[in-house]
């Protein structure tokens, strides 16, 4: 009983270390890498603060953008514009009407694809169609989590928000910022998709839609963009590119620096977690080793009595290695089974918060059974191995030593 709880719990702490890393580095990793990938980066204007002011530095051109595609090992740019006019929303909500001002960037459609659907046209459509627009899925979350409740409204879903249409108006500020337009226009849009890139926070439009309504509210004012993505070749030296990137005034955006940061921190924290698991599966065996030993010494006469009955020295040893697998698989199936429940009660009550929260992604806590598979024939792997060499070693003693024992 004694090696039985201690196997069992070295082996529940240690799939418990194991499940979260494995969480951390397969599966919010890859989420990290998907809105952050490597080859993928994201540019803006130096920036430097002067008392209550922020003050960038050079802007980013379509000069800059031409220089920025000539760079090595550059394969495409996707310049990020935005509207240089107030802009406004209004909509209705569970019978509420609300309106707000709102930042709207033109981005080309690789940069929305992961958000938008395959047959969505990415451009004005014809006709009276509303205007395709992706929206942050912050700015769902923001509701979910503190709007909602303060106005007493419900929570929203995702897949509520998709298809939802609304009305832009052009030129018109509801908190008076920016000058308003001698003639404002509205167009009605609809929300194609949702992105969690930090960088598209607002709506986000065609490029060409954004870039023909500059040239209409704000004419005089010359065409900078807020941001550029910059598509390097796979396994390109990001350093070398950030150094390149900087003699053109552009450096890496918060945004990029933030998702460096993620990744680093999560694959760290997935390997230490993997790490402790190995330390506690460690310290556990050796516990359960040396009760192995003692257990095993105090039935060496009963193995010593079998082998001089005829018992050949392989029957000796696999019967002794069978009562250890017992215990093993004993130990291994309360592990799992205490494990599975909580991983499932800690799902049941997570799973409704990730729900309300898009920039999440679904079933990160969900139990991952081949995982727990796997790290359990590891422990019973583990367990098995090193007594086999005892056994082996004891059960091929020679006869003399074996009469001596009796």
């Amino acid at each position: 009983m004694a090696a039985l709880a201690v196997l069992a719990l070295a082996a529940s702490l240690m799939l418990a270390l194991a499940s979260a890393g494995a969480t951390l580095q397969f599966r919010l990793g890859p989420w990290l890498a998907e809105i952050f990938p490597a080859e993928r980066v994201r540019l803006e204007p130096g920036r430097a603060n002067v008392g209550p002011l922020q003050i960038e530095g050079r802007p980013i051109t379509d000069a800059t953008i031409a220089s920025l595609r000539e760079l090595p090992r550059v394969t495409a740019v996707y310049p990020i514009e935005a509207v240089r006019f107030p802009v406004r929303i209004e909509g209705q909500l569970f019978g509420e009407v609300l309106y707000s001002d709102v930042v709207i960037h033109g981005v080309p459609r690789e940069l929305v694809e992961d958000a938008i659907a395959p047959t969505t046209r990415w451009a004005i459509p014809q006709g009276a169609e509303p205007w395709p627009v992706v929206a942050s899925s912050y700015f769902l979350d923001l509701y979910n989590m503190g709007l909602a409740r303060a106005a007493g409204l419900p929570l929203i879903s995702p897949s509520n928000i998709i298809g939802r249409k609304f009305r832009v108006y052009f030129g018109e500020s509801s908190i008076g910022l920016g000058r308003t337009a001698e003639r404002v226009r509205f167009i009605d849009a609809s929300v194609a998709g949702l992105t969690s890139q930090p960088a598209l926070l607002g709506l986000a439009m065609p490029a060409d839609v954004v870039s023909n309504l500059n040239r209409i509210y704000a004419p005089n004012q010359p065409t900078i963009y807020v941001q550029v993505v910059a598509q390097l070749e796979p396994a390109a030296d990001r350093d070398a590119f950030f150094a390149q990137a900087r003699t053109l005034g552009l450096h890496p955006s918060r945004q990029e620096l933030l998702g460096s940061q993620l990744k680093l921190a999560v694959r760290f924290a997935g390997w230490g977690l993997f790490g402790l698991a190995l330390a506690v599966l460690a310290l556990g065996l050796l516990n359960f080793y040396q009760f192995f030993t003692l257990s095993f010494h105090a039935r060496r006469v009963d193995l010593v009595r079998l082998r001089a009955l005829g018992m050949t020295p392989r029957a000796a040893a696999l019967l002794a290695v069978a009562e250890v697998a017992v215990v093993a698989v004993a130990a291994l199936a309360l592990a799992l089974a205490l494990n599975y429940a909580l991983t499932l009660a800690l799902a049941d009550r997570i799973t409704p918060l990730l729900e309300r929260l898009a920039t999440l992604p679904a079933g990160l806590f969900d139990p991952s059974p081949l995982w727990l598979a796997l790290a359990a024939l590891a422990i019973l792997a583990a367990a098995l191995l090193p007594a086999l060499p005892m056994l082996r070693t004891a059960a091929r003693a020679p006869m003399g030593d074996v009469i001596r024992d009796l």
